[in-house]
């Protein structure tokens, strides 16, 4: 066990506790993405909205972006104005999810009620 926390504080450079909190949070992250992508999966089906299909697409596309955008930061020895504009793609999906909820949400509440 000693070994694998100095491979551990070796490699990344924190405690072993605190890449135990990372593994819970990551793992805490995919599985609500998941079930979010679940729940409109099913929400499509029923409503059969663009909405729905533009907050699927937008969540689908933050997780790559995200990917891609964090593999360009940590390849890269300076970060210029690229990087840091590849940076942002996941934010720029994560704000067009949020705003593709809103109109799903709209049109449900209208439709629905």
């Amino acid at each position: 066990m000693e070994m694998f926390v100095e491979i551990i504080k070796n490699m990344y450079g924190i405690s072993l506790a605190e890449f135990a909190v990372m593994i819970v949070d990551t793992f805490t992250y995919l599985i609500a993405l998941f079930i979010v992508l679940f729940a409109f999966v099913k929400l499509d089906k029923v409503t059969k909205s663009k909405h729905a299909k533009g907050v699927k697409i937008s969540i689908v596309a933050t997780i790559f972006s995200s990917f891609v955008a964090s593999s360009i930061v940590e390849n890269s020895e300076e970060l210029g104005l690229i990087e840091v504009s590849v940076f942002l793609i996941p934010s720029i999906f994560t704000l067009l999810a949020a705003v593709c909820f809103y109109r799903f949400a709209k049109e449900v509440l209208v439709k629905y009620s």
